[in-house]
């Protein structure tokens, strides 16, 4: 097929179920979508290999690696291809939802921290979400402050959190205390 011509190109349109044998063997049965006589390339509709309904496998083809194609069934009057697009409703929905993504994540990058530091805090935000950069230290439940070299000795409480809930801070700056020494129990290991 690679010098030849497909001389019935009117076998090839829209909706003909065709088969086709590659020149390594392997075949495959699917739906025209598409024939570019020109560039000699075949796009075919398959049912999709994992088995949903109303998904397909697309498969571009270049003709000139084909050894035979043959009709397996004419194409019937209307060739239905409904691509489903997402509506701008829907468009603008995702992209809010990505921005407030990227805006939440972006409170735990810390600016000019050292590679300790930011590891850290990808480690606590594992099991807490209430952590964020006040310049280069580390702030836990708005009331734990672990500053820089970032070890189990530089975590505290924020002096005017302190007052406030004694007791809640103690347990707080314990907790605190502890995941930073499993983080660097687990890094040196």
């Amino acid at each position: 097929m690679a010098d030849e011509k497909i001389e019935d190109e009117e076998c090839l349109r829209k909706g003909t179920k065709v088969s086709v044998r590659c020149r390594d063997g392997r075949e495959k049965t699917g739906e025209v979508v598409a024939f570019d006589p020109q560039n000699q390339i075949l796009v075919l509709r398959r049912k999709a290999h994992s088995g949903k309904q109303h998904l397909f496998d697309i498969d571009m083809i270049n003709m000139q690696f084909l050894e035979s194609v043959s009709v397996v069934e004419e194409a019937k009057g209307d060739f239905d291809l409904t691509i489903d697009f997402a509506g701008k409703d829907e468009i603008d929905k995702r992209i809010q939802r990505n921005v407030e993504y990227k805006r939440t994540e972006s409170r735990y990058v810390g600016l000019d921290v050292t590679p300790v530091g930011q590891n850290l805090c990808n480690y606590i935000r594992k099991t807490l979400e209430d952590v964020s950069w006040q310049e280069k230290s580390l702030l836990v439940f708005n009331g734990v402050k672990i500053s820089p070299p970032y070890g189990p000795e530089n975590v505290g409480i924020i002096p005017t959190k302190a007052a406030a809930t004694s007791k809640g801070n103690d347990h707080a700056l314990s907790h605190v205390r502890k995941i930073v020494e499993k983080f660097h129990k687990e890094k040196i290991c």
